[in-house]
C-alpha cells in the first residue's frame, strides 16, 4: 500500500481567504457610515466577499485529500489488482470519495499551462472530479479512465511514487 498526502502550507489560499474577508469587512463598514444611500444593498455586496471566503476556506483550508493505492478489497488472490482510493478529510471526519481499479486508468498527464486547454477540450462531455484541496497546486495530474468509467476524468495531486503505483499494476 502506498499513501500520498500533500504537504503544502497553502499560503496563497490563506491570503485569498484573508483578502476576501478584509474586503467584506471594509464594504460592510462603509455601509455603516452616516448618510449612506442604501446601506442594505452595500451590506449585500459585502456578502459577495464573505461567501467566497467561506467556501474557499472550507474547500481548501479545512479539507485534505489522502490518495492511497492498496490491494483490492475482499480478494484472496495475489494478482487480483489494486485500487486507487481517495479519502476526504475535513476535521475529524474521514470519507472515501473515490475507489477505482488502477487498471482502468488509461493515461495520467501532468496539468501545465501549455496543455490545460488541450485537456479541457479532451474531457469535454465527460464528468471531471477534482480531488484537490489547493487552488494553485503545481503537481496536479489528469487521469483518463477506460472501461465502464470511460466518461469520467479525475484531477488529483500526485508525486512520482504514486504515479508509479497507479500506472504500473
Amino acid at each position: 500500500m502506498y499513501e500520498y498526502i500533500s504537504k503544502s502550507n497553502k499560503k496563497r489560499e490563506k491570503l485569498v481567504v484573508f483578502g476576501l474577508f478584509v474586503l467584506g469587512l471594509l464594504i460592510y463598514g462603509g455601509s455603516l457610515l452616516p448618510h449612506m444611500p442604501i446601506p442594505a444593498l452595500i451590506q449585500l455586496l459585502s456578502m459577495a466577499a464573505f461567501v467566497p471566503a467561506a467556501i474557499i476556506a472550507v474547500r481548501c483550508l479545512l479539507t485534505q485529500y489522502v490518495y492511497r493505492v492498496e490491494a483490492r478489497e475482499g480478494s484472496d488472490v495475489l494478482d487480483a489488482g489494486r485500487d486507487l482510493v481517495i479519502i476526504e478529510k475535513c476535521g475529524r471526519r474521514l470519507r472515501t470519495v473515490c475507489r477505482i481499479g488502477t487498471e482502468t486508468v488509461a493515461s495520467m498527464t501532468l496539468v501545465t499551462k501549455e496543455n490545460k486547454r488541450t485537456l479541457a477540450e479532451a474531457s469535454r462531455g465527460k464528468t471531471v472530479y477534482r480531488y484537490t484541496a489547493e487552488l494553485f497546486a503545481q503537481n496536479v495530474y489528469h487521469l483518463e479512465l477506460t472501461g465502464e468509467n470511460s466518461g469520467i476524468c479525475l484531477r488529483i495531486l500526485s508525486d512520482e511514487a504514486l504515479n508509479t503505483a497507479i500506472l504500473f499494476n
